[in-house]
C-alpha cells in the first residue's frame, strides 16, 4: 500500500503505515513496520467533496480530528457534509485563539517554535492524544490547516511511540514540502509584493532538523515521548493503546 494518499481535493495526505520500527532499541529496520489504515495525516478539508468523502471512507477513516482554533474554522470551514459516516472532533492544538498562533514565531533551538509548542500547550496536546487514544475502531484522520506544523507534531508523537527511528520521522515531516507545493504556489501567485515571497517560502519549509530538534527536546527535558505524554496526563493504558494500534501484527 502507498503511504501517499491521493484523495480528491485533499492536500498533503499520508498514511502513517508502512514505516520501519526499531527492534530492541536498534536503529536497524528489524522490528517490522507500522500498520496502514490506522492514522492518516492531511491538510485542511475545506475543499472536501463527495468523492473525497467516499475515498476517506474506503480507506477506513471513521474519525476526523481538526487541530485548528475556532477562528480558523470560521475562516476556512471544513466541507464535511452534515450526514457522513465520520465522527468529527475539534481539538485545537494552540488554544482557541489566533493570538496563540504567535508561539510559532518563538525563536528557539529548533528554528520553528516546535519545542515551545510542546511545552506551552501541554493541556491541549494531552486532549488531542487522549482523543486519539479513545478511538478503538476505524482509522483516525487528523489535520490542521496545511497539515505540516500541528499535524506534524501529532504524527511525530504517534510515530515515536511506535519506535519509528528519528530519521524516518523527520523524513515523513519533510515530505510535507512536496505535499504542499500546490498550496505554496497559490500563495506565491496571490502575493503581489515580491519582498514577502521569502517569508512564504519559509512558512512552507520543512527541514528535517525541526523534527530532530523536537525529538531531542522530548528526550532531554522529559525522558522521551512516552514520559512526556505521561507528564501531561495520559495514562499508561492510553499510551500503550496508541502504540499497539500502530504496530503491525
Amino acid at each position: 500500500m502507498s503511504r501517499h494518499l491521493h484523495f480528491p481535493d485533499i492536500l498533503n495526505a499520508r498514511d502513517l503505515g508502512g514505516l520501519p520500527i526499531k527492534s530492541s532499541g536498534s536503529t536497524v529496520n528489524s522490528g517490522g513496520s507500522t500498520r496502514h489504515g490506522v492514522y492518516v495525516r492531511t491538510a485542511n478539508l475545506s475543499e472536501l467533496n463527495d468523492d473525497g468523502v467516499q475515498a476517506l471512507y474506503d480507506h477506513g477513516v471513521r474519525t476526523i480530528i481538526d487541530l485548528r482554533c475556532a477562528e480558523e474554522l470560521r475562516m476556512t470551514p471544513s466541507n464535511i457534509p452534515a450526514h457522513t459516516p465520520f465522527t468529527v472532533h475539534h481539538v485545537p492544538f494552540l488554544g482557541d485563539s489566533m493570538g496563540e498562533w504567535q508561539i510559532r514565531q518563538v525563536d528557539d533551538s529548533d528554528g520553528r517554535g516546535y519545542n515551545g509548542m510542546l511545552d506551552k500547550f501541554q493541556p491541549e496536546v494531552g486532549t488531542i492524544m487522549q482523543t486519539i487514544a479513545d478511538v478503538t475502531q476505524g482509522g483516525v484522520l487528523f489535520h490542521c490547516y496545511a497539515g505540516k506544523d500541528r499535524t506534524g507534531l501529532t504524527a511525530m508523537l504517534l510515530l515515536s511511540l511506535a519506535d519509528v527511528p528519528d530519521e524516518v520521522i523527520a523524513h515523513d515531516y519533510e515530505l510535507s514540502q512536496i505535499g504542499l507545493e500546490r498550496m505554496r504556489e497559490k500563495q506565491l501567485a496571490r502575493e503581489k509584493d515580491p519582498g514577502k515571497h521569502e517569508q512564504i517560502m519559509h512558512e512552507f519549509r520543512c527541514s528535517p532538523h525541526y523534527m530532530h530538534s523536537a525529538l531531542n527536546h522530548l528526550r532531554t527535558k522529559y525522558g522521551g515521548t512516552a514520559d512526556y505524554l505521561r507528564a501531561i496526563g495520559l495514562s499508561h493504558t492510553a499510551i500503550d493503546q496508541m502504540r499497539q494500534r500502530l504496530i503491525a501484527a
